[in-house]
C-alpha cells in the first residue's frame, strides 16, 4: 500500500478537525501546517532556540486533543463541532441531493 504524508493514522483521526474548530480557520490545511498558525507571528526555518522552545510548548498543549479524543463521546463531539463550524462558513454549501443509488 503506498504511503502518503497526508494519510491519517487512527491515533490522529479528528486531530485536523479539532484544530480547525480551535483556530477557527484552516480547512484547506493538513494538520502539520497548523503548527505554524499556532505561533503568534509564525516561525521560520531553521528554528531559533526560542522558537524551538515555543514549538515544544505548543505541541505539549495540543496533547489536550488526546484527552478529548479518548472520552467515550470524544470523536462524536470533535466531528460534531467540526460540522457545526463548517455549517457556519459562508463558502460551505453541502450537496442536498441524495447519492445515486443502484436499483
Amino acid at each position: 500500500m503506498p504511503s502518503s504524508s497526508h494519510a491519517v493514522s487512527p491515533s490522529h483521526a479528528g486531530f485536523r478537525e479539532w484544530l480547525i474548530v480551535r483556530l477557527n480557520h484552516g480547512n484547506n490545511l493538513v494538520w502539520t501546517a497548523f503548527i505554524r498558525h499556532l505561533f503568534p507571528g509564525g516561525f521560520g526555518h531553521p528554528l531559533t532556540p526560542e522558537a524551538d522552545v515555543a514549538a515544544v510548548a505548543t505541541l505539549f498543549q495540543l496533547l489536550e486533543f488526546l484527552e478529548v479524543r479518548d472520552r467515550r463521546d470524544g470523536p462524536l463531539k470533535i466531528y460534531g463541532a467540526y460540522q457545526t463550524w463548517l455549517n457556519a462558513q459562508s463558502w460551505y454549501h453541502p450537496d442536498p441531493s441524495p447519492p445515486d443509488q443502484i436499483s
